[in-house]
């Protein structure tokens, strides 16, 4: 019985692949057609479907092109159970990475609610959350264990970091705003706001909350690492941030005073 062959046109149309990705096959060798007409127009037959079934499969694996070529002319035993398992491994880090990824995106979205937050804010936080163990390995190198496990809120309910987490947001988006506005560090409106921070902090890392915090403002940083916002808005907050302790730390001092005349 003669066997039956296709033009690249009918051959597409049979497999569902474009014409197009047929003649790209053909040059990169993946799928040469085995026959020509007289006109010298590709015709294929059933061993290029046997073929583009294969690499159709393995396309649907996620195999790369080049990984496809490989695996269909490689004569070593257990060539394409190999390249199964490698796919497999691959899938599985992506699949996983892809389940970081949407917890990270649903973090955000519980933490923002309904506020508006602008996007340097919005991908800031999902930086911070991308880079979470970075951070925590990097700053555990400088602090004590019990510092770090407070300053990622480890200690608290879920429910209590979530609030602290959303009211901490808040108040960087004010100053966000603030800073946009032509507020300088040192206006009223900017302390008030660092001031609530300051004390929420103060709250969270009780008691050797300063001593910590002065290490922690004072050492040598991996600027790319800890880099969530604009350097402009970094450096307002930071200088808001320096007016701030400076004057809980004349007013520490004042009540120790107070208290030695007392």
């Amino acid at each position: 019985m003669e066997e039956k062959l296709y033009t690249v046109k009918a051959f597409a149309t049979l497999t569902g692949v474009t014409e197009r990705t047929l003649r790209y096959y053909d040059r990169m060798g993946l799928l040469i057609p085995s026959h020509y007409n007289e006109k010298g127009h590709r015709l294929y037959g059933s061993e290029e479907i046997h073929k583009i079934q294969k690499i159709l499969t393995l396309k649907y694996l996620g195999c790369s092109l080049t990984e496809i070529k490989e695996s269909l002319i490689e004569t070593k035993e257990n060539r394409l159970k190999d390249t199964l398992n490698q796919q497999k491994e691959m899938l599985e880090k992506k699949r996983k990475e892809i389940e970081f990824v949407i917890q990270s995106i649903d973090k955000v979205e519980k933490l923002v609610g309904n506020n508006e937050v602008n996007d340097d804010l919005l991908l800031a936080l999902i930086y911070s959350i991308q880079h979470e163990e970075a951070h925590r390995e990097y700053l555990s190198k400088f602090f004590s264990e019990s510092f770090v496990h407070k300053v990622f809120m480890e200690h608290m309910p879920l429910e209590e970091r979530d609030e602290l987490e959303s009211q901490l947001i808040e108040d960087l988006k004010k100053l966000q705003e603030l800073h946009a506005n032509g507020f300088q560090p040192e206006d009223q409106e900017v302390q008030a706001v660092t001031n609530q921070i300051y004390d929420r902090l103060s709250d969270l890392m009780s008691p050797n909350f300063q001593k910590e915090f002065d290490n922690l403002k004072d050492f040598d940083e991996d600027a790319f690492i800890f880099s969530y916002l604009p350097k402009d808005v970094e450096l307002f907050i930071e200088k808001a941030f320096d007016i701030t302790i400076e004057q809980s730390q004349e007013d520490t001092a004042d009540d120790s005073d107070s208290s030695k005349i007392n």
